[in-house]
């Protein structure tokens, strides 16, 4: 008798699919969310109104059995909150608000991830909005900043002078409008006058938001996206780079930069550092803000009230150890995903941000895998069909 065996499933839709919604309520939800997901000063009760509507969404989901995902990204993630739960419990360390983050990363984010992900699973998981929303958009956020409108438009006491919004940091309206943007380039031809239309929009919410890390990614993703000649990619990496170093120099070099490396940055990293040579496996959720809010010296924009430092990889490996870096470079950088080079944005940004406590990344994070999984599939199906259709010359008989 011929021995049978169990393999692991490639991937998994849960509940079994049946009956899914249609394409265009996908894309009325879609579009609700993209105009909800802005409103982060707007609070309903512990939430904002984009929590609200990404749980509500996944619900939908999950009546309709739409729910996607591969072994591979529930492994990781189990493996994860597996590894960052028994920290927190056993660690032996003081945690702030560990409920809170283990609320976040338990449910929060992973609804915003699948919801990412079921979306870009279906039909061509095209946006509901593009490139002239965005630059209505961008001109509503001008306005809420002019007028400051009571609900809608919070002063924050860092970075004066540098446009925010409705947001709760001008960073998340910058990444918002470049990833946007993002999704809407990939659908175009790449070509020179897509190029064009959308540097002209992330640069003008970089001078806006004064955001140097948006202006990185956008280089980044056109090397490795654009469809261009070699050559004249790395030449228009190479202009970008000498506008950016010309534009915000003195950001970058004296009182200013000593004081990112000897104050804040620098001395965060160099500190975190200390503490995972220390203890590799991980300190768990709600770490981060207990220890520096505890230190005999402080460090500009840590301690109580501040979760995190300044690197997604760096954070999550704080948490969770090996686990929390394999998370990163799943979630982050699409990993045994087939989405590497689609990811490179939120990988580059993840690198100098707190991207890991984003509602707005993991969105378009499970976006972006699922394109990169489409298209994986696709090209197999096309080399299968190659594979299996008769050959042009045949023998003659």
């Amino acid at each position: 008798m011929r021995a049978t065996g169990m393999t692991l499933p490639t991937s998994v839709s849960w509940p079994a699919p049946r009956q899914g919604m249609s394409g265009a309520a996908h894309r009325y939800w879609m579009l609700a969310g993209m105009l909800l997901i802005p409103l982060q000063n707007v609070k309903l009760g512990p939430a904002q109104p984009a929590h609200l509507w990404a749980l509500a969404f996944l619900g939908i989901l999950v009546l309709h059995k739409e729910i996607r995902a591969t072994a591979w990204e529930l492994f990781v993630y189990a493996l994860f909150m597996a590894v960052a739960l028994v920290n927190t419990r056993y660690g032996g360390f003081e945690h702030i608000k560990a409920g809170e983050q283990i609320m976040k990363f338990g449910l929060i984010y992973p609804a915003f991830y699948l919801v990412g992900r079921a979306y870009g699973e279906q039909g061509d998981g095209r946006l509901p909005v593009g490139l002239k929303y965005l630059f209505v958009f961008v001109a509503v956020q001008f306005a809420v900043e002019w007028f400051k409108p009571p609900v809608l438009y919070r002063t924050t006491n860092f970075a004066v002078g540098a446009m925010h919004g409705t947001f709760l940091e001008r960073g998340w309206l910058a990444n918002y409008v470049l990833l946007v943007a993002y999704l809407w380039y990939l659908r175009t031809d790449r070509a020179l006058r897509a190029t064009v239309a959308f540097l002209a929009v992330n640069i003008l919410l970089a001078l806006l938001t004064q955001s140097k890390s948006t202006l990185v990614q956008c280089g980044l993703l056109l090397l490795f996206t654009m469809r261009a000649p070699i050559g004249l990619k790395i030449s228009l990496v190479i202009a970008g780079g000498f506008a950016y170093w010309a534009y915000f120099s003195a950001q970058l070099t004296g009182d200013m930069l000593r004081v990112r490396l000897e104050e804040e940055r620098g001395l965060a990293m160099a500190e975190t550092v200390r503490v995972l040579a220390r203890d590799g496996w991980g300190h768990g959720f709600g770490f981060v803000e207990s220890y520096f809010s505890r230190l005999w010296f402080s460090v500009r924009g840590l301690g109580l009230g501040a979760n995190s430092i300044f690197c997604a990889p760096v954070d999550l490996a704080v948490i969770a150890g090996f686990a929390g870096v394999l998370f990163w470079a799943v979630f982050f950088g699409g990993l045994g995903l087939s989405s590497l080079r689609y990811m490179t944005p939120i990988a580059a940004g993840s690198i100098i941000n707190p991207f890991h406590q984003g509602e707005l990344i993991y969105l378009f994070a499970g976006l972006l895998i699922a394109y990169g999984l489409r298209e994986a599939r696709a090209k197999r199906g096309a080399v299968s069909s190659k594979q299996e259709s008769p050959p042009i010359l045949s023998r003659p008989t």
